[in-house]
């Protein structure tokens, strides 16, 4: 077997090291996973929430048209109410 010299002995400490670097490693990728898996339930909610507002102010301008299209008076509607003499 061949001698250790004098200055070879880091080999404990990179194996220490490197066993820190890829533990530390693993638990990123745990704690990146697990934050952004919530991410696409988001999107979702804000996509409906966005929707629903766009259905609601297409309905306000549909209704704000029926009121004050010329048809739509009072006017006339009086008109359609009295019986012809």
């Amino acid at each position: 077997m061949a001698k250790k010299r004098a200055g070879e002995g880091s080999g404990m400490a990179l194996i220490i090291f490197l066993i820190c670097f890829v533990l530390l490693s693993l638990i990123l990728a745990i704690t990146t996973y697990i934050g952004f898996s919530g991410q696409e339930e988001k999107e979702k909610a804000a996509k409906a929430a966005k929707d629903e507002a766009a259905q609601v102010t297409k309905d306000k301008d549909w209704q704000r048209f029926q009121a004050t299209s010329p048809g739509n008076t009072w006017a006339s509607r009086r008109r359609a109410w009295t019986r012809p003499s």
